[in-house]
């Protein structure tokens, strides 16, 4: 199931801007996929253009986890969070403080007792990964209940809306405020729907130590979870409150 752990949209821009002549299969998905979102991102609304690029974000993650590696995209996910926090704090704006939101949730997420366990119980060098479509992986994981295919589709958005994010941030998509702003909502609640389920599921659970904002939003639905005796939607939770 952390086959499922969210790539780094830092990496991911800094691939797609390496000049490299010897490219992998890793660099070339890369490049499509960063050309394919710009190119489309003024023809296409926020959600709608995050739903037409979905499968797109989880094959090179099924790729860069065959070429490189679960412990490898652990570690690189970890090593680039104090960059890309930085890096978040000098945009100086809502959407850029939003992103640093989500870089320390699967900061949190990765680096996490549940999700290091499964790793290295599950995966050894003798590992054969096998890379099946969107499909096929979202047909299996419907069989284990509604909970984990929320917590699969969760991860893929948190990848497709931090990659749009950043190159918003990086200046290579422009969009009028409306769709920053729908933007900026879409980042945050996917991360909190992705954090809420692997939480809900078992793979990671924020700390008592975890203070930022998605991370008490998390632990507030999970305490409204338990006493209702069941998982809660963002839909509900804004019910309660209204």
């Amino acid at each position: 199931m952390t086959k499922q752990l969210p790539l780094s949209a830092d990496f991911i821009y800094n691939s797609y801007k390496r000049q490299r002549i010897d490219k992998s299969e890793l660099d070339v998905q890369t490049t499509l996929l960063i050309n394919s979102i710009i190119s489309n991102s003024s023809a296409f609304p926020i959600k709608k253009l995050a739903d037409l690029f979905l499968k797109d974000c989880f094959k090179l993650r099924m790729i860069f986890i065959q070429k490189v590696g679960l412990k490898q995209l652990n570690a690189v996910t970890s090593n680039v969070i104090s960059t890309e926090m930085v890096s978040s704090l000098s945009y100086g704006t809502s959407l850029g403080v939003t992103y640093g939101e989500v870089i320390e949730l699967i900061n949190a997420y990765s680096s996490g007792d549940e999700v290091r366990q499964v790793i290295e119980k599950g995966i050894n060098e003798e590992t054969v990964i096998t890379t099946p479509s969107y499909n096929e992986f979202l047909s299996v994981l419907s069989t284990l209940g509604n909970n984990f295919v929320s917590f699969f589709k969760s991860s893929l958005y948190v990848d497709v809306y931090s990659i749009i994010t950043k190159l918003v941030l990086e200046k290579e998509i422009t969009l009028d405020s409306e769709q920053v702003k729908t933007l900026n909502q879409s980042l945050f609640q996917s991360a909190e729907e992705f954090g809420y389920y692997s939480s809900v599921i078992g793979i990671w659970t924020p700390s008592e130590d975890d203070e930022f904002v998605l991370a008490r939003n998390i632990k507030i639905r999970l305490a409204m979870a338990g006493d209702c005796s069941g998982s809660i939607t963002l839909d509900e939770l804004k019910e309660l409150y209204l």
